[in-house]
């Protein structure tokens, strides 16, 4: 299951232990990283603290977004973690505090959900002699909300390795029969080949006007150049 925008959320009792690391968050259908919507993560020395970020750029010049919320040991009882995403935003959630809202580098694609308990790595540090294992998330449900209003036509410009994509307007939904703009720009040894999802007779056009009448699903093909 895969989507783009609405509201993602999961109510979970997470576990506490050094070097425990459990995770909800979110990654590309297409493949490849960046982008990344962490929805929740937590450092098992740390039960008190929850993160919400974003990750966008390219390697190897990526970058992130982090913000903490501050509780109660999130290892006692089950809570909710959740994110709103928006074309233009990324809004975090605890038990429904809103605590932080990220707008770098919003991705436009469908993501997947991942539910996840690692040990180790650079950031919750490395299992010691107070280490307990084995550990588990237990988790009540996994819920996703489509945005309201989802009937309109919408755009989904699913990105690929090689090149990016500029939309004008930079908007993801339309009135029906409404024109955009996309314009396919290759990255250095990298050239445009083709859109995936339109006309076949306006597949190597760029910039590209579409209208609207339907919602759309459009794939740009980049293909590195010869040496």
């Amino acid at each position: 299951f895969a989507m783009a925008f609405g509201r993602w959320e999961c109510r979970a009792k997470l576990p506490k232990t050094k070097a425990v690391w459990p995770a909800i968050w979110m990654l590309r259908q297409a493949g490849g990283w960046p982008p990344e919507i962490d929805i929740m993560e937590m450092l098992g020395h740390d039960p008190k603290t929850v993160y919400g970020s974003t990750h966008y750029g390219k390697l190897p010049n990526n970058q992130h977004t982090t913000e903490k919320f501050s509780g109660p040991d999130f290892s006692e009882d089950f809570h909710e973690f959740a994110c709103e995403w928006y074309p233009d935003r990324v809004e975090f959630f605890v038990d429904g505090e809103k605590y932080s809202t990220q707008t770098k580098s919003v991705p436009f694609e469908p993501f997947y959900f991942i539910l996840n308990v690692a040990v180790g790595g650079d950031w919750p540090g490395f299992p010691d002699n107070t280490t307990v294992l084995p550990q588990k998330m237990l988790v009540d449900w996994v819920r996703v909300f489509r945005p309201a209003g989802d009937a309109k036509p919408h755009l989904l410009v699913r990105m690929t390795d090689g090149g990016r994509v500029t939309t004008e307007p930079n908007q993801w939904q339309f009135k029906p029969g409404e024109k955009v703009r996309l314009t396919a720009e290759a990255d250095i040894g990298y050239k445009f080949v083709r859109w995936n999802g339109v006309e076949a007779e306006n597949a190597t056009l760029s910039p590209l006007t579409v209208a609207m009448d339907t919602s759309r699903d459009i794939t740009p093909v980049f293909e590195a150049t010869a040496d």
